[in-house]
């Protein structure tokens, strides 16, 4: 029985109210100030499989999947569905997304931040807007159509350089994200130096290398952007060789099918040839990395998924092919169908179920967990975690991507200190949320 939905955001208060050994067991839990690694049969994840009721009951049938899809893009963020995305857009549009695509670097003040170990000179700072075209005619403008052929960077600025944080050199602040091969693309403008392309992704805004595109008509860009049927990798990485080249996978990647063929799919892979998009035709075998479409959306297929991750290497917008926070969970997630946007600030806003937990002391917060649902996501401000459930100690236990001394995809409590403060990340959570 889902108490959080009958009793609403009051239940956390009833229930310490109405028991008195509920709130006297959770002041008697332990508090720690760092990351403990979790070891041993809770770092398995047989042992949540056990744990979680009704793992392996469907959550969603497919169309109730494809509702739930259409539900998240109504409300306003950068998860649209791309086959749909207009012939033309505003040229003033355009500019907002630009900046949109920015953050904070969107103003012209000169950023702290360094480029080769040096302070960024404002010469190089002028030139990257500068390479934006900002002199956008007025009226509408053609959007075009290309599919990544080439595992590619997505930037915040037409940069290919790495302009890194003040604060962590290792952090290059222009990586929004990564994009695997097949991935098709909305092409709304090119650098004026034409090295980058400003692109709308199925859920992010940014500059990609115009060599790592393959430019296509619409109805070729479809067999991507829409195909009727397709392969889904399902491990953290998986790795093909195309024309001599090697294309590398992450999980959740979609390849587009054709037909089956016994034990087998026959599906395309692209490869360009003066820029020009090639189908490549493939026959690839039906192993464990792979599955024909989502996995069932059940809780026990999140697990597995998700574990599948775990010491996977941390990085943030996944530079060289790690998983950062929000990336880990929107991969889990749409291993199962469900799509999410890539920010974690929009991930928080798109939950169908969510429990407010501002506010609350860490009494309150620890009897919300009493009655949350496992594989739900805990938010705080810029970090994102997949709650597993309470261990057999009554301790909530997440798994997530975050930087650190070890930066990887981890397990832990939520007891570690984070955030700008140092603060216990348990009050740092700001939601509770679930799309089932």
């Amino acid at each position: 029985m889902n108490f959080r939905k009958i009793l609403g955001h009051g239940a956390v208060s009833l229930l310490l109210a109405s028991n008195a050994w509920l709130a006297s067991f959770i002041a008697e839990m332990p508090s720690v100030s760092a990351i403990a690694a979790i070891q041993g049969e809770r770092a398995m994840p047989a042992y949540w499989l056990d744990r979680v009721r009704d793992a392996d009951r469907l959550l969603m049938k497919p169309e109730q999947v494809v509702r739930v899809n259409q539900t998240i893009r109504y409300q306003g963020n950068t998860l649209i569905d791309l086959a749909h995305y207009p012939a033309a857009i505003q040229a003033s549009e355009l500019r907002k997304k630009m900046s949109l695509a920015m953050k904070a670097y969107s103003g012209w003040e000169l950023p702290r931040i360094f480029k080769d170990g040096r302070q960024l000179s404002w010469e190089d700072w002028k030139a990257a807007k500068d390479n934006c075209g900002y002199d956008v005619p007025r009226g509408e403008l053609p959007v075009g159509y290309a599919v990544t052929v080439r595992r590619a960077d997505l930037r915040r600025l037409p940069v290919a350089d790495a302009w890194t944080a003040v604060t962590d050199p290792a952090r290059d602040e222009m990586q929004a994200m990564l994009l695997d091969p097949a991935e098709p693309v909305v092409v709304l403008w090119r650098s004026v130096d034409g090295v980058f392309s400003f692109v709308q992704t199925r859920n992010y805004l940014g500059w990609v290398e115009t060599s790592a595109l393959g430019f296509a008509d619409r109805e070729q860009w479809l067999r991507y952007a829409a195909p009727p049927q397709y392969m889904m990798v399902v491990v953290d990485q998986r790795t093909w060789i195309v024309n001599g080249k090697e294309l590398k996978f992450r999980m959740s990647a979609h390849i587009p099918a054709l037909e089956g063929i016994g034990s087998s799919w026959r599906v395309i892979l692209p490869t360009a040839e003066n820029g020009r998009l090639v189908d490549q035709e493939m026959v690839l075998n039906a192993d464990q990395t792979l599955h024909a479409g989502p996995l069932p959306c059940r809780k026990g297929n999140i697990i597995r998924q998700a574990f599948r991750l775990l010491g996977a290497p941390y990085s943030y917008g996944c530079k060289n092919g790690g998983w950062d926070a929000p990336s880990f969970v929107s991969a889990v997630y749409r291993s199962v169908g469900i799509d999410l946007p890539q920010d974690v600030a929009e991930q928080e806003h798109v939950m169908l179920n969510r429990l407010p937990l501002e506010g609350m002391n860490s009494s309150q917060r620890y009897a919300a967990f009493f009655n949350a649902e496992p594989m739900s996501l805990l938010f705080s401000p810029k970090h994102v975690m997949l709650y597993l459930g309470m261990d057999g100690g009554g301790e909530p236990i997440v798994i997530h991507a975050m930087d650190g001394k070890q930066p990887q995809v981890m397990l832990s409590d939520l007891h570690f200190a984070a955030g700008e403060r140092n603060a216990e990340m348990l009050s740092l959570l700001t939601s509770i949320g679930n799309v089932f």
